[in-house]
């Protein structure tokens, strides 16, 4: 009888994956055109739009998205490992093997690497959606929570193109004008012990959190409430609590 071959469990993991990304993808896109089609009103009617309430709701909704792909990083970073339920695979361990192999995200497709922002941004999406559209205010809130996901599913491509040797030329000269996270910029971040320039959608917000020790703080606040050790899963307990003592 001949011998019967088992199935290749890694590969059925990867087209899961796939899969999986596809239909987040799709899942995004359909919310995006709901989105369009709810604020159209704000562009058609002279009342609700302005272009400098839309510059400001733009620019406004970028510095946000930075702000939130820096406290998100540094979460995944610092704290738990790729078992921790549910955010573990999906999360955690891409973060902690880019650190290992920071070219490895290079060879993502657009897909692979933007649906991973996704998992947070669509229920909210879904939830600001339900807010019931009557007047300037509630157009302003769905357009800012609108770009701010867009940026957000934005994110990974352009933390990317921080790691490509020769992006397209727009994606250079928007990074050369700090519109998108500048290459040299994000380099600091993958010097060990990886504890720094921690946005990367534009890096707006790095010296913020760096002149304010922002992350520094937050860790030594839930180090006290929980007991718990940054670092502790990534690079091991003596390790993280020297590190800690270092003050990073």
């Amino acid at each position: 009888m001949a011998k019967i071959q088992q199935p290749n469990i890694e590969e059925i993991r990867m087209k899961t994956d796939k899969t999986r990304q596809v239909l987040r993808f799709l899942a995004f896109l359909s919310i995006c055109v709901f989105f369009l089609l709810a604020v159209g009103k704000f562009f058609l009617h002279r009342e609700y739009f302005s272009f400098l309430s839309f510059i400001a709701i733009f620019l406004g909704s970028l510095l946000v998205a930075d702000f939130l792909s820096g406290v998100m990083h540094w979460t995944f970073d610092t704290w738990g490992s790729s078992k921790t339920f549910l955010v573990g695979p999906l999360f955690i361990r891409p973060f902690r093997e880019h650190h290992v192999d920071e070219k490895s995200i290079t060879h993502h497709s657009f897909i692979q690497a933007s649906t991973s922002g996704t998992a947070t941004v669509i229920p909210i999406c879904i939830a600001v959606l339900l807010i019931p559209l009557t007047g300037v205010i509630s157009y302003s809130i769905l357009m800012f929570v609108f770009l701010i996901s867009v940026f957000v599913f934005l994110t990974n491509q352009i933390h990317k193109w921080a790691h490509m040797y020769n992006p397209p030329a727009i994606i250079r000269f928007l990074q050369k004008t700090h519109i998108l996270l500048p290459q040299i910029d994000h380099h600091i971040h993958h010097i060990e012990p990886f504890t720094q320039s921690y946005a990367i959608t534009t890096g707006w917000t790095n010296p913020f959190f760096t002149k304010f020790q922002f992350f520094r703080h937050t860790e030594k606040i839930i180090t006290r409430i929980t007991g718990a050790i940054p670092r502790a899963d990534d690079i091991g307990v003596e390790a993280a609590k020297e590190l800690m003592e270092k003050g990073n």
